[in-house]
């Protein structure tokens, strides 16, 4: 029995020994040969002769550089490269020398502010020239040659009067009229101001006297409005009144002279009312201000909301009440500040004070 064990032990071992060198062959034939070179590009075709003259030139042939090498350089040294090449002799360009120089923005404004005075001191100059010629008519009692320093349509107003004279033939029979009336009237202008609207329009500002035989002289203040017609300044408008040397404070408040009255105005349970009189020298226009308004008593629209007033105890009812509001104006000239201005003062201790000025 235990000659029959071993016997098929040793069969075992054999057959397993069998099947490890019949496993070794097969590995060891699909790999490489650790001392076979491996070929690192395509298997070469079957070379021939023109292959080899083909190769042969194509080794001769210098190979093209694609991209450049990168030149070394400095960052500091950039900026006056570029200003070398922006300003070198071959970027000069010829100018013609008919081309005008451009002077100065500063010496360019100079030159124009002089252009513009010695404009403005031509125009002046024609104005006075104009009134000059204007003055000699008068004086010479030619009523004609008056006319023709106006515009067909011209106008003159009084403000004073009213008086109003339209029309270069009308201008020439209200002087015509008044040389015929008086022989030896004669006139005087003062020129103030001379303004240029336009190239061809100005508004000149001045004071003109006006001697007759039987009133003492008369001064006026006029503006005119005189229009450039072919070369010749002519009178387009005139406005005048009369000019007194120092008015009085009456003089320069009688201008308010409309604000002299009652009014009264009723809405919604306020009234208001402005009384305006002079005082007793005409030296301050007095106006006395009043507003009143009704007050409801205190949680009555709370009881009216809840829709029984009617049951509410007679003490919780309360009379309305009235809120009084009183001021006065006083309207005058001041002198420190030349016009005309008014102070206000209310019942409750505040004052204002307010400027006036002319609108119309």
């Amino acid at each position: 029995m235990s000659h029959v064990l071993n016997t098929t032990k040793n069969f075992c071992c054999q057959l397993r020994f069998l099947y490890g060198f019949l496993l070794a062959s097969v590995l060891i034939g699909c790999s490489p040969s650790l001392n076979q070179t491996v070929s690192q590009s395509l298997p070469r075709a079957n070379t021939t002769t023109a292959d080899v003259a083909l190769n042969a030139f194509r080794s001769a042939r210098p190979i093209p550089v694609v991209v450049k090498p990168a030149v070394p350089f400095r960052v500091s040294l950039l900026g006056k490269h570029k200003a070398f090449e922006t300003f070198t002799e071959s970027n000069i360009v010829a100018v013609s020398a008919e081309i005008p120089a451009v002077l100065p923005q500063q010496a360019s404004l100079r030159n124009l502010k002089q252009i513009q005075n010695a404009a403005t001191a031509s125009t002046s100059s024609d104005i006075q020239n104009t009134f000059a010629t204007y003055l000699d008519a008068f004086n010479r009692h030619d009523a004609i040659a008056m006319a023709s320093h106006w515009v067909t349509d011209g106008e003159n107003l009084d403000l004073d009067t009213g008086n109003r004279t339209i029309g270069r033939t009308a201008v020439e029979r209200v002087f015509d009229q008044l040389f015929v009336n008086d022989k030896s009237a004669q006139i005087g202008f003062q020129i103030d101001s001379i303004r240029p609207i336009r190239d061809d329009v100005v508004v000149v500002d001045g004071l003109s006297k006006m001697s007759l035989t039987d009133q003492k002289p008369r001064q006026s203040r006029f503006s005119a409005v005189l229009v450039r017609h072919e070369n010749k300044w002519l009178m387009e408008s005139v406005r005048e009144t009369a000019a007194t040397a120092n008015p009085t404070i009456q003089d320069r408040l009688q201008q308010l002279n409309w604000l002299r009255g009652f009014w009264e105005d009723i809405s919604d349970g306020i009234t208001a009312s402005i009384q305006c009189e002079w005082n007793e020298q005409g030296t301050y226009l007095i106006r006395h201000h009043l507003i009143t308004e009704e007050l409801e008593p205190p949680g009555s629209a709370a009881r009216l909301a809840a829709g029984i007033p009617a049951l509410l105890p007679e003490k919780d009812a309360h009379e309305k009440t009235v809120q009084r509001l009183s001021m006065t104006e006083y309207i005058g000239w001041d002198n420190q500040q030349g016009q005309i201005c008014s102070w206000l003062f209310r019942s409750d201790g505040q004052t204002a004070q307010f400027t006036w000025q002319r609108n119309g």
